[in-house]
């Protein structure tokens, strides 16, 4: 169990959208024609599902990250606890030998 807060999923399920919740956003010309271009394949209905899938694994990735994070901390802790810890003057010459 890990003793950080969770990573939560910053993207909404796109049947919770309301008129209101839309948020008008500009894109470079190239960013544009990536989405579009998408679209426009046939593999995505919409802009904004372009933009969703974008945000999911963007979302996907830095929960991951975190995780990967939490996990070297929880063993630098543990190593810390047991004692297997270097002081800073071995630290350091390790580092530059």
């Amino acid at each position: 169990m890990s003793r950080y807060a969770p990573v939560v999923d910053a993207v909404a399920p796109a049947d919770t959208f309301r008129v209101e919740d839309v948020m008008a956003i500009q894109l470079t010309a190239e960013i544009e024609q990536l989405v579009q271009s998408r679209v426009d394949s046939g593999q995505y209905s919409s802009a904004e599902d372009v933009v969703r899938l974008a945000f999911d694994l963007l979302t996907s990735k830095e929960r991951e990250e975190l995780e990967w994070l939490h996990a070297k901390m929880d063993r630098g802790l543990a190593q810390g606890e047991s004692g297997d810890v270097v002081d800073g003057e071995e630290f350091c010459s390790r580092l530059l030998n």
